[in-house]
């Protein structure tokens, strides 16, 4: 975006654009008011004037080819659009439900779609963060084994990162209160709407963390270097 284009759309030339990626966690469908207290609505108060962080969430999305891809939507077409340096991708939940988290190969084909999502938007963003989800409360709902999003999808979050070399926002020790001998973890009821989504003081605690990772990345004008082998 030239300056001018950003003075006329209300951004500074001085800015720098964070676009957030990601399901209803990151559109804040369970928060009080999703444009002030959704995460992805907090982090411009504790970043400061110097950012413009920008909410692409929506409601359903999947990584995998599901109807509800994230990356067949106008939602990540207009965080695309939308100029910014650093993107932060936030996805999974719903590849965890039990209508999509199927066949013995799922772990691979989630990987291989997650890879194929990263390489389309490091061609845009210069810079990316992937987010783990948060972890579920409980089994119950659309995901009824709660060991899909507590331990497989935070082990394939972490492998990607380090195939591609990104940052990682990790808000899962924020939200458990204790782990068993027997690695059975109870996450804190009262950061939570409901089995999945937290509430507004979990988005809270969700907005420290982002802010934290994003501070500490370098801006850059550049494109990844990354490439595929």
């Amino acid at each position: 975006m030239t300056a001018r284009l950003l003075a006329l759309v209300g951004v500074s030339a001085a800015q720098r654009i964070v676009a957030c990626l990601g399901d209803s966690i990151t559109q804040g469908s369970t928060a009080s008011d999703p444009q002030t207290t959704s995460w992805p609505a907090r982090p411009g108060a504790l970043l400061g004037p110097d950012y413009d962080v920008q909410n692409f969430g929506r409601s359903g999305k999947t990584v995998l080819p599901t109807n509800k891809e994230y990356a067949a939507s106008s939602w990540y077409r207009n965080a695309l659009k939308s100029g910014a340096e650093l993107a932060i991708i936030g996805l999974g939940t719903n590849d965890a439900k039990d209508t999509n988290w199927v066949g013995s190969d799922i772990e691979e084909r989630f990987l291989d779609a997650y890879r194929t999502l990263i390489n389309a938007s490091l061609a845009t963003f210069p810079q990316i963060i992937l987010s783990v989800p948060v972890p579920q409360l409980e089994s119950g709902w659309h995901w009824p084994d709660s060991s899909i999003i507590n331990t497989v999808l935070p082990g394939l979050v972490y492998a990607l990162a380090s195939e591609f070399g990104l940052a990682v926002v990790d808000s899962t020790t924020s939200f458990i209160e204790a782990t068993s001998a027997d690695d059975a973890t109870f996450a804190n009821a009262t950061l939570y709407a409901d089995v999945i989504h937290p509430n507004d003081l979990g988005f809270s605690l969700i907005a420290q963390q982002v802010a934290s990772v994003v501070l500490a990345t370098e801006p850059t004008t550049a494109p990844s270097t990354y490439a595929p082998s």
